[in-house]
């Protein structure tokens, strides 16, 4: 019983993160246009830029900053896939 418990609360913790994942896609999208079919190595240099700014964070202990910069990474994430698998029509 706790385990299913403890189990419901982690995927709503979970549900709550994607989401905010989600919502941040949405604002890049916004701000750069739903568009952006970059290629590989640029996609990495934007994660490596985003990456750069979660260790700032860290190295602060700025932990609100680092939290939302991990969203950011994410979404990065998430963008550079939905590239890809247009980029190859998958």
């Amino acid at each position: 019983m706790i385990e299913q418990i403890l189990d419901e609360v982690r995927q709503e913790q979970i549900e709550q993160i994607l989401d905010e994942v989600i919502q941040e896609r949405f604002r890049q999208d916004k701000k750069w246009g739903a568009n952006r079919a970059l290629d590989t190595r640029t996609w990495i240099t934007i994660l490596g830029e985003e990456y750069g700014e979660v260790c700032r964070a860290d190295l602060n202990r700025d932990l609100d900053n680092y939290r939302d910069e991990l969203i950011q990474v994410a979404a990065v994430a998430v963008a550079a896939i939905e590239s890809l698998d247009l980029s190859r029509d998958v």
